[in-house]
């Protein structure tokens, strides 16, 4: 069962551990709302749009450049990979 938006928690209030647990998640099974898979540069510019929100909301947080989500990346990176 999904949750709806306005159920979901801020990623925000995710320590980074949580969050590169539940990044990974997404990454495994994210599609378009058809079904379809998303092209593999969609992909990173969803790792842009969550930096830029963290950004926004004034965290120190960046899934692009912080060690933590190295795993996050890695699984990111593998279905990028799986999709070309």
């Amino acid at each position: 069962m999904a949750l709806k938006k306005k159920d979901s928690p801020d990623i925000v209030s995710f320590d980074t551990k949580e969050l590169d647990k539940r990044l990974q998640k997404v990454f495994t099974e994210v599609r378009k709302r058809d079904g379809s898979e998303y092209k593999p540069y969609n992909l990173w510019v969803m790792i842009a749009s969550i930096d830029r929100h963290l950004k926004e909301a004034s965290s120190s947080i960046s899934i692009a450049k912080d060690r933590e989500f190295v795993n996050s990346l890695k699984v990111l990176e593998g279905k990028a990979g799986f999709l070309r």
